[in-house]
């Protein structure tokens, strides 16, 4: 799935001007976001459902996208110690995102169950910021991308993008089997995490303006995607748009 999914289905109209404001983006905005909403709809997940019954291509993938998550249900979600490794991370927002679509394409609970056990572990990380990009490694590498010397903020970097992004996902995905304290975790995790750090203090970042390089895009895409998840708890969050 592409990100410039996300356009068509919650914009009626394109902002034509640089300049977008946070009044802008609420105008631009559906004002009827029901979960799933962010890289399919309900109504369009019909139709994917329905091109697996004509496209042996289609269904094949839906095959992988399920056996996948049937591997991952007899899976033990281990709590996470007090030096877990990175790759904790990964492997468990990884398999969140594999059971919530796996939720989404069949309506069994038990996929949604199991994607909550391994969002909901990430609670307990920490920091989300991969360990490479901690001040003391990045500070020296950034300024080769025209980072202006005020911009020295590296709490929200490619791991908390990514991760942010993915549970974002999940949270979408998952939504209407979770509780309201059990959506309530997630939501609050992803804007701690993610919104928080960035909210009212962007221009800090040192990626923020350093267009060039790659972190732009995914930091600015992962803090994109979280805020639009959030949009319904927070319409505020429009600022973040």
């Amino acid at each position: 799935m592409r990100m410039i999914s996300v356009i068509p289905f919650l914009f009626l109209a394109a902002a034509a001007s640089a300049d977008v404001t946070s009044d802008d983006i609420a105008r631009a905005l559906r004002k009827d976001l029901v979960h799933p909403y962010i890289y399919f709809t309900t109504a369009e997940k019909a139709a994917l459902l329905e091109r697996a019954k004509t496209s042996e291509s289609a269904a094949a993938a839906l095959k992988r996208f399920i056996d996948r998550a049937d591997k991952l249900l007899g899976d033990e979600v281990k709590p996470v110690g007090d030096s877990a490794p990175y790759s904790y991370q990964t492997e468990h927002q990884g398999a969140a995102s594999a059971l919530a679509f796996a939720y989404q394409m069949t309506g069994d609970v038990k996929y949604a169950r199991k994607a909550y056990e391994h969002a909901s572990a990430l609670a307990a990380v920490k920091s989300w910021v991969h360990p490479a990009h901690e001040f003391s490694m990045m500070y020296t590498r950034v300024w080769p991308w025209n980072v202006p010397d005020d911009q020295v903020n590296f709490s929200v970097d490619l791991g908390v993008a990514n991760t942010g992004r993915e549970i974002a996902t999940v949270y979408d995905w998952i939504y209407p089997a979770l509780s309201k304290s059990e959506r309530d975790l997630i939501r609050g995790m992803l804007y701690e995490r993610v919104i928080a750090p960035m909210r009212g203090d962007y221009d800090t970042h040192w990626w923020a303006h350093s267009y060039r390089c790659n972190w732009s895009g995914v930091c600015n895409a992962g803090v994109g995607i979280t805020a639009l998840a959030l949009l319904p708890e927070h319409p505020d969050l429009t600022d973040m748009l």
